[in-house]
Parts: structure tokens; C-alpha cells; sequence
């Protein structure tokens, strides 16, 4: 038998083969797309793709949030330790928090910050148009600059 420690780090281990296959898979693809068919078109498709499943993911955190589920714990643990922050430290952390969420979306994914965005409370028409503003500012930044590398790469290649 197997015992549950090696389970749990084999799971692990597939989540981060997984997590970086489809990093690679989808790296390549936006690529591909960019180098087809131009950086307008793809920015412009990736911006309303990336932010329909945004605003899914947003929807789906808000329901999810109020359940038992890890989620929901998270979002409570969250809640309870922003509650016991004094009332400066709340205004150093309210303005800290936008430029947390647009690091992580550049660097991390359009996906994590809605996540961080909902887990930082914000409500609906607020987190929607930071949710839209967040995926026209990522979407055109890797846009902009894979199509940039990929002018400089193909006229390196070929003068």
C-alpha cells in the first residue's frame, strides 16, 4: 500500500508538471497567435477571452465564498484578520493592495489577481471594472512585448 504522505507529494508533483506543461502550452500559443495574425488581433482577443473567464472566475469565487469549502474558509480567515487591523494600518493596506494586484496580475496570471481581488473584498462593480482594467493592462503589456521579441528575434534571424 501506499502510504498517504507519498500520495499527497506525488499529487503535488503532477499539480506542478501540469501547472507548467500548461504554462508552455499556452506561452507557445499566445506566441503563435501574435506571429499569425498581429498584435492588435490578439490582444484584442485575448483581452475579451481572458476577461470572460475573469468575470466567471469572479462569480464563481463570490458563490463559493460563502460556503464551507476551502474557499470560503480562506475568504473568513482573510475577513477576520482585516477586521483586527487598526484603522491606519486599513488605509496603508486599502492603497497597498492595487499595486499588489496589478504585480500579481503582470507576473503571476489575470486569474490569481481576480482571485486576490475577491479575497480582498471588493464588491461587484468595483471588481468589475478593476477585473477589465487589470486584463487590458496585462493582455496589452505580453502582447506589446512578445510581439516586440518576436520582431527583434525574426529580424536578427533574417536581415
Amino acid at each position: 500500500m501506499l502510504s498517504p504522505a507519498y500520495i499527497r507529494s506525488a499529487k503535488q508533483l503532477s499539480t506542478v508538471v501540469v501547472g507548467v506543461l500548461l504554462f508552455i502550452i499556452s506561452e507557445g500559443t499566445f506566441l503563435y497567435v501574435i506571429h499569425r495574425f498581429g498584435a492588435w488581433p490578439t490582444a484584442i482577443f485575448f483581452t475579451i477571452v481572458c476577461g470572460i473567464g475573469s468575470f466567471l472566475l469572479f462569480r464563481w469565487f463570490q458563490h463559493e465564498s460563502g460556503s464551507p469549502s476551502r474557499i470560503g474558509r480562506i475568504t473568513r480567515w482573510v475577513t477576520t484578520k482585516a477586521s483586527a487591523q487598526k484603522q491606519k494600518h486599513r488605509a496603508l493596506i486599502a492603497s497597498s493592495s492595487l499595486l499588489a494586484i496589478l504585480v500579481t496580475a503582470l507576473f503571476a496570471s489575470v486569474f490569481v489577481a481576480t482571485i486576490l481581488v475577491g479575497l480582498l473584498g471588493y464588491k461587484q462593480p468595483m471588481a468589475y471594472w478593476m477585473i477589465t482594467a487589470l486584463n487590458i493592462i496585462v493582455i496589452g503589456f505580453w502582447t506589446l512585448f512578445y510581439s516586440g521579441v518576436l520582431h527583434l528575434f525574426f529580424l536578427y534571424l533574417h536581415p
